[in-house]
């Protein structure tokens, strides 16, 4: 579930799972869930995003 994360930064990694803990925290979810694994997914692709879009 966290390989995805491999190929980023520390600094975008804990800027995934700041993000992700707080929405698990907001929408009372787990992240063995499928929607907490989906929450990972969509962060890690938008931090993803924001670096392809730098170069």
């Amino acid at each position: 579930m966290l390989q995805p994360l491999i190929s980023l930064s520390d600094h975008e990694i804990e800027l995934v799972t700041e993000t992700v803990r707080e929405w698990y925290r907001l929408n009372h979810c787990e992240i063995d869930s499928s929607d907490g694994r989906r929450a990972i997914a969509i962060a890690t692709d938008v931090v993803q995003s924001k670096l392809d879009q730098s170069f």
